[in-house]
């Protein structure tokens, strides 16, 4: 891709959207004694809510650009975070499955948001191999004149 930071910007906008929504839908479910399950779940959506606008940061900053460092860093930050999320709805699952959790949550909806979850990783993976691809930005000109 001549660009590749376009199509990367939209998948991590539209996914880390969805994967936000998930974490209030599933807190959303969750039994109000669930207090230990519902702080994870508060601490997850901050953190996923800051993700996504800063995807949009990226949206509408970097259009038609290379990756950079920061943009690099982001995503770095995105896997990190996402496999934090998949980790937690993978106990969430189990918990659910051995109704050691109190939760309107079916199993099989446990089950779709992991997958979802692991999916979002999968993109990630191929996102840094494009990355990864890329050609660093070329500098034009001597920073010397700045020194």
């Amino acid at each position: 891709m001549k660009y590749p930071v376009d199509a990367i910007v939209s998948e991590n906008v539209f996914w880390l959207r969805i994967m936000a929504d998930h974490i209030k839908f599933i807190r959303g479910l969750l039994d109000p004694s669930e207090r230990e399950v519902l702080t994870t779940t508060d601490t997850l959506s901050n953190k996923f809510d800051q993700l996504q606008l800063h995807a949009r940061d990226f949206d509408s900053m970097l259009w038609h650009f290379r990756p950079n460092n920061d943009f690099k860093r982001f995503q770095t930050e995105v896997t990190n975070s996402m496999e934090e999320l998949r980790d937690f709805k993978e106990t969430a699952e189990e918990l659910i499955k051995q109704c050691s959790v109190l939760s309107l949550i079916p199993p099989l909806l446990a089950d779709h948001v992991r997958r979802e979850a692991e999916h979002f990783l999968e993109i990630l993976a191929l996102i840094q191999d494009e990355m990864d691809d890329c050609e660093p930005p070329q500098i034009i000109g001597c920073d010397s004149e700045y020194r």
